[in-house]
C-alpha cells in the first residue's frame, strides 16, 4: 500500500489536482497475524501479541517516513492518527495504552523560505503532535 501511495503522490506532481489519500492500516488492528509479523525489538516483558502489533505499526510508520523523505513528491501534508487504543481485555496489556486520548502527528512541508536553507536532509521542523480527546 505504501508503494501505491508513493506512486500516486509522484503522479500528482503537476499540481493541477490536489490529492487526498486515506490509508487505514487494518493489519495492525486486533487480532494481528502472528505468522509473518514484522520483526520488532519489543521491550522486555511485553506479550507476543503486543509486540506483533507494534511491529505492524512500526512498519507503517517507517513507510510513511520513507515517502515523506522523498524530495521528488509534491509538497504533502501527512496526518497520522490513531483511532482508538487497542481493545485488549487483559489489564496488563490494556494499561500500556491511554484509554481516553488518541494521539496524532502532523507533518507539514517546509515553506519555500525554509526549504531554501535546507541541507538536503529530512527535518521535521514544523512537526506537531497532540492528543485528540473524545
Amino acid at each position: 500500500i505504501a508503494q501505491l501511495i508513493h506512486t500516486q503522490l509522484l503522479a500528482s506532481r503537476d499540481g493541477k489536482h490536489p490529492l487526498f489519500v486515506h490509508w487505514m492500516t487494518l493489519n495492525s488492528h486486533l487480532p494481528v497475524e502472528e505468522e509473518g509479523a514484522p520483526a520488532y525489538s519489543c521491550p522486555s516483558g511485553y506479550a507476543v501479541d503486543v509486540c506483533d502489533q507494534l511491529g505492524y505499526i512500526h512498519l507503517a510508520l517507517e513507510s510513511i517516513a520513507k515517502i515523506a523523505a522523498d524530495p521528488t513528491i509534491p509538497p504533502t501534508t501527512f496526518v497520522v492518527v490513531g483511532d482508538h487504543a487497542p481493545p485488549y481485555i487483559e489489564g496488563e496489556k490494556r494499561n500500556l495504552y491511554d484509554q481516553a486520548n488518541v494521539p496524532y502527528l502532523l507533518l507539514q512541508p517546509k515553506s519555500a523560505h525554509e526549504a531554501a536553507g535546507d541541507s538536503g536532509h529530512l527535518e521535521i521542523s514544523r512537526q506537531k503532535s497532540a492528543l485528540l480527546h473524545p
